[in-house]
C-alpha cells in the first residue's frame, strides 16, 4: 500500500488528466467482457452515464469510459453508492447552497451602511489615529487578526486587496480616499467564520456547515472582493432570495478511495479522547486491493464531480449618496426622540438601496467537487457531503 497527500481542502487529491487516461483505458478493456458492456448500456439508458452532455467536453469518450469503470469500484457498492439517487437528492441541496450565499453576500450591505454611518460619526469628532471600523461603526485592533479561525480572511490578504482597491480607484481626494479605505476594512474586517462561531443559527453558520473551511475561506473573499468593485458604482446588484433553480445535473467523476488511520499528536482538528489523551485521527489514502481488510483502523471516503447549470435572479438598484445615510440616521433619532420607544433601540440602519429596482436573471454553468466519507472517518461515521470547490467548465470550452 502506497499513501499520497492530498491538497489542502481535498479528502482526495483532485484527479489528474494522467490518472483519468488511465481509468479509461481500464474501462475499455473491461468492456470486452459481455457482463461489463451489459452493465455499461444500462448506465446509458438509465441517465447515469449523460452521453449528449460528456460528449460536449475536450476528450469526452475518455471522460465517460472513466466514469463507467469508476463507478464500478467495489467500495461504492459494499457501502450503496447509488448514482442516480444522489444526483436526486444534489439539486436541492445545490440551490440551497446558492440561496444562503447569496443571502450572506447581501448582509455585506447592512455592514457598509453600517460603516458609512459610523464614518459620518467619526468626522464629528477629534480623531488622530487610524484605526478601522467593525461592522457597528467601532474601531478595531489590527492585531485582533493574528488569532483569526480557519475560514477568515488573513491580515496579509485584507492588506493586499485594499492595495488594489486603491490603485483601481485613482481617488486623489485624500477626504474620499480615507473614507472608501474605512468602508472597505468594515467589509473585511467583518469576520464570516466568527460570527458562524458566535450564532450558529446565523446565514453564515448554515454556510460553514455546507463547504470545507478552505471553500468558505474562498467564497469569503471573492464576494467582499466582487462587492468593493461594484460599490466604486453608481448601481448594485443584490440578490433575490430563494431565487436559485438548478436546472440540469450531470455526473463528470465518481471515485471512491481506502484511507488508513494514522495516530499522532496534533492541535486544531479532528480531536479523540482516548486515555486521557488527545489523539487525532488522520488518514492518509492508500491504494485499494482486494485483499486490504476494511476494519475500525481504515476508512473509506468519496469524491464526486457535478456539472450543473443555476439560474438566479439579481435586483439591480441604485445607491444613495453617502450623505444619505446621515440624514436617514438623524430622522430616526428624531422620530425616536418624540416616541415611548427607547433610545438605544434606534440604531437600525435600513439599506440604502432602492427596492423597486430593476431584476435581471442570469444561468451559470459551473463544475462543483463534492466529497464525504463513506466509512468510519473524522466525522464518526456519519455521512456529510462537503463541497470543496466550485469552478467554471474548463472541460466544456463551449459552456465557457
Amino acid at each position: 500500500m502506497t499513501a499520497r497527500k492530498a491538497l489542502a481542502g481535498f479528502i482526495i487529491q483532485p484527479r489528474t488528466m494522467p490518472e483519468m487516461f488511465c481509468s479509461a483505458m481500464n474501462g475499455l478493456f473491461s468492456l470486452l467482457h459481455e457482463k461489463n458492456r451489459i452493465v455499461f448500456v444500462n448506465s446509458l439508458e438509465n441517465g447515469t452515464l449523460q452521453e449528449e452532455v460528456l460528449s460536449q467536453a475536450t476528450a469526452g469518450q475518455m471522460m465517460m469510459i472513466s466514469l463507467f469503470h469508476d463507478l464500478q469500484n467495489p467500495l461504492f457498492k459494499k457501502y450503496k453508492f447509488d448514482p442516480l439517487v444522489f444526483i436526486e437528492g444534489l439539486a436541492p441541496a445545490l440551490e440551497n447552497f446558492h440561496n444562503v450565499s447569496g443571502a450572506l453576500e447581501n448582509e455585506l450591505y447592512e455592514i457598509n451602511n453600517k460603516a458609512l454611518a459610523g464614518h459620518e460619526r467619526k468626522l464629528n469628532k477629534t480623531d488622530d489615529d487610524n484605526d478601522s471600523f467593525d461592522d457597528n461603526g467601532n474601531d478595531i485592533d489590527d492585531n485582533d487578526n493574528d488569532n483569526s479561525l480557519i475560514g477568515d480572511i488573513t491580515k496579509d490578504e485584507k492588506k493586499s486587496l485594499l492595495s488594489a482597491l486603491r490603485i483601481m480607484t485613482h481617488n486623489d481626494d485624500n477626504m474620499d480616499s480615507e473614507k472608501q479605505k474605512k468602508d472597505a476594512e468594515a467589509i473585511l474586517n467583518y469576520e464570516w467564520m466568527k460570527e458562524a462561531e458566535r450564532n450558529p443559527e446565523s446565514v453564515a453558520a448554515s454556510l460553514s456547515r455546507m463547504v470545507t473551511k478552505e471553500l468558505f475561506q474562498i467564497n469569503q473573499l471573492s464576494s467582499k472582493t466582487a462587492f468593493l468593485l461594484q460599490s466604486q458604482s453608481s448601481k448594485n446588484i443584490m440578490f433575490r432570495e430563494g431565487s436559485c433553480e438548478i436546472n440540469n445535473i450531470a455526473l463528470l467523476s465518481a471515485r471512491a478511495c481506502l484511507f488508513k488511520r494514522k495516530e499522532g499528536f496534533t492541535t486544531e482538528e479532528n480531536k479523540d479522547i482516548i486515555n486521557g489523551k488527545r489523539i487525532v485521527r488522520e488518514y492518509e489514502v492508500v491504494d485499494y486491493y482486494d485483499d486490504v481488510e476494511i476494519d475500525s483502523e481504515t476508512a473509506v471516503a468519496a469524491q464526486i464531480d457535478i456539472l450543473y447549470d443555476v439560474t438566479q435572479e439579481f435586483i439591480l438598484t441604485k445607491s444613495l449618496p453617502s450623505s444619505a445615510s446621515t440624514l436617514i440616521h438623524n430622522s430616526k433619532e428624531k422620530d425616536t426622540s418624540t416616541s415611548d420607544t427607547n433610545s438605544s433601540e434606534s440604531t437600525e440602519y435600513t439599506p440604502l438601496l432602492d427596492t423597486d429596482g430593476e431584476s435581471t436573471q442570469t444561468t451559470i454553468v459551473s463544475v462543483v467537487t463534492l466529497e464525504g466519507w463513506l466509512h468510519n472517518g473524522p466525522d464518526d461515521g456519519k455521512l456529510r457531503w462537503r463541497l470543496a470547490s466550485y469552478r467554471p467548465p474548463y472541460e466544456f470550452r463551449g459552456l465557457l
